[in-house]
């Protein structure tokens, strides 16, 4: 049963994680491609982003899930495993926006000197 209760949790990690991507993927890459100058660069960090979406929620599922309360699959492990992969979700989001913010905000400085 713990098996089954730890892929549940997986799986829950998975679909934030995947809703996340999809929903970022299209207007992330566009960004990048302005940011970055080349479409080999923003591919790059497309990607590289992507991987942070997808792996942060699972890490805080796996890292955060509670073995003690989870013996059965109940609303309670399902809503605690939602909890753990939006947190993660939501740092991702956080580091990532402080870092385009930072970026955006340095050639924002760099254009208005030229």
């Amino acid at each position: 049963m713990d098996v089954v209760v730890f892929l549940v949790e997986v799986v829950v990690g998975l679909v934030v994680s995947i809703a996340a991507m999809a929903s970022l993927n299209g207007p992330l890459s566009s960004l990048l491609v302005e940011l970055c100058g080349t479409r080999e660069r923003a591919r790059f960090w497309t990607r590289y982003t992507n991987m942070m979406l997808f792996l942060s929620p699972l890490l805080s599922v796996v890292l955060f899930a509670n073995p003690l309360s989870a013996l059965q699959i109940n609303f309670m492990l399902l809503k605690g495993a939602f909890k753990s992969a939006l947190f993660g979700l939501f740092v991702a989001l956080v580091v990532i926006g402080f870092q385009l913010v930072r970026f955006t905000r340095n050639q924002g400085s760099e254009s208005a000197k030229t």
